[in-house]
């Protein structure tokens, strides 16, 4: 009796080795941050976190497109509300300049200058425990969650499958699941914590791997705002009585569902993604200690289910802007752009899908795919306007990107008389008579010799008064007729000779919309 009794001892001390060794190569909480959004709070995003999605042509709808100096710069005169971040304003009093910008010496000339910045969170600072503005939008307040985040979760009404049988030993519990591993194996805080359980802490940690500020799973589900709202605490929380506690994982499965979860891996080799066959700790389905982590068993099966296509995840793209009826490749940067069911298969397929604000659709097939990049050559056909840009993969959908398609700027005919301007043409779009503004037409003169005539300066440009600028027409007064012309526009420059003209219609052309 006394010798099974060492027998056994000396299993579960062999079993102890092997889990130990199993979770030693496997990175510890906090998991490494690189997909989706990072399990951090609004109050801790930095510049580049802003500008992913606040830019000239934002990455999503939810966001509001405007140029964002221009979005800032239409405020002047308007009422400084009570929340304003403007860092010198006063609330009830009207915007100036220096409600944002501050006078400083230039270091050169002493001057007194307006001190130039572009760091966002200079002014808009996101404290700790304050609501955030980043789920106000009606899309995020209805539960649609892909519009932004991809297929990496789900909307909340869209249908997708949620269990409905009796949670087993191996269904993932939210957190305190009363037989998860030794260090918290079988809950979803074990990966998306500041540090492995049990030994809980609230303070936030740093990633060594990608510098992100990490917080408990917790805090990065309250920091989204959605708990101002009373009514959707049971987005996430069950509080119906009588339900045995782990069915709570069924409220987390609104916006988490089973495919969602089990589509989710980072290629951390960069040569493309085997379920089972990745590295621990970069996703859910790389390894067999994944699943451990998920449902807390020293052994799991690797058919999970709904498993397959793994979602693609955007990061960059080599040009955000096109022109209409041009034809450019580009680069598409991210992840898991290729992923295979076993070695011996062929990658799956994706696609690229536009999307423009009609909702209608336009696949491209990529001209090649590497497990990080993307290269797509754009069809010639494009209307002008922004589109969405994803990765498609069967029926996975990566995070969306914007591509704008510029309308072509076209000169058709320019003519001069007594130094009135006529221009005709399409895609001239609006202009800003502000100097910072960036649009303009000007005239190249040539300049006179010298009085040795030894030597001939150059061209020079010669600024006009504009009279009417419409996206067809342009009217514009000058001292003289100059031999050329050139146009900067929103959507971007044209020049085309001038030629001489004996009358003018000075009456503009109406203005297109």
């Amino acid at each position: 009796m006394r010798a099974k009794s060492l027998t056994f001892v000396k299993v579960l001390i062999f079993l102890a080795v092997i889990t130990s060794n199993l979770w030693a190569a496997v990175p510890p909480p906090p998991v490494n941050q690189y997909l989706g959004v990072p399990d951090s709070t609004f109050a801790n995003l930095v510049e580049d976190d802003c500008r992913f999605c606040h830019n000239q042509t934002p990455p999503i709808e939810a966001v509001d497109p405007t140029y964002l100096p221009d979005r800032h710069h239409n405020l002047l005169g308007q009422s400084v509300p009570f929340n304003s971040a403007a860092p010198y304003a006063q609330p009830g009093q009207p915007y100036a300049c220096l409600s944002c910008h501050s006078l400083g010496p230039d270091p050169v000339t002493g001057q007194f200058v307006f001190q130039m910045f572009r760091d966002c969170a200079l002014c808009h600072r996101q404290l700790q425990g304050r609501p955030t503005v980043h789920h106000a939008k009606p899309e995020a307040q209805a539960g649609q969650c892909v519009i932004c985040h991809g297929s990496l979760v789900n909307d909340m009404a869209d249908g997708h499958y949620i269990p409905s049988y009796r949670p087993s030993l191996v269904t993932p519990w939210p957190s305190n699941k009363p037989n998860g591993g030794p260090q918290g194996q079988g809950n979803c805080n074990f990966c998306h914590n500041t540090v492995a359980l049990p030994f809980f802490n609230p303070a936030p940690v740093v990633d060594p791997a990608s510098g992100v500020l990490v917080f408990r799973n917790a805090d990065t589900h309250h920091a989204t705002g959605f708990v101002l709202d009373a009514a959707k605490c049971v987005w996430c929380h069950n509080i119906t009585p009588g339900i045995n506690n782990a069915l709570s994982i069924r409220t987390c499965q609104n916006c988490h569902g089973v495919a969602s979860l089990h589509n989710i891996q980072h290629d951390d080799a960069g040569d493309g993604i085997i379920p089972g066959q990745e590295k621990p700790g970069f996703g859910h389905i790389g390894a067999n200690s994944d699943c451990v982590g998920c449902h807390g068993f020293s052994t799991q099966s690797l058919s999970a289910p709904g498993a397959g296509p793994v979602t693609p995840f955007l990061s960059g793209i080599s040009q955000a802007t096109a022109i209409a009826g041009q034809s450019p490749s580009l680069t598409l940067y991210g992840n898991a752009f290729v992923s295979r069911t076993s070695a011996a298969e062929t990658p799956i397929p994706c696609q690229v899908r536009l999307t423009d604000s009609t909702g209608r659709d336009v696949l491209i097939d990529p001209a090649q795919v590497t497990p990080d990049r993307l290269h797509v050559q754009l069809p010639g056909d494009l209307a002008p306007g922004n589109y969405h840009l994803r990765v498609l993969k069967q029926d996975r959908l990566s995070n969306p990107l914007v591509l704008a398609v510029r309308p072509a700027v076209v000169i058709d005919a320019a003519r001069c008389r007594d130094g009135l301007v006529d221009v005709t043409g399409s895609g001239f779009g609006g202009h800003d008579p502000s100097p910072l503004a960036g649009t303009g037409i000007r005239l190249r003169v040539q300049a006179q010799k010298d009085k040795d005539k030894k030597t001939r300066p150059g061209d020079v440009l010669m600024s006009g008064e504009v009279l009417s600028w419409s996206d067809a027409r342009i009217l514009a007064r000058f001292a003289s007729c100059g031999e050329s012309l050139s146009i900067e526009s929103v959507f971007g420059s044209a020049s085309a000779p001038l030629a001489r003209t004996t009358s003018i219609a000075v009456q503009p052309a109406k203005k297109t919309k």
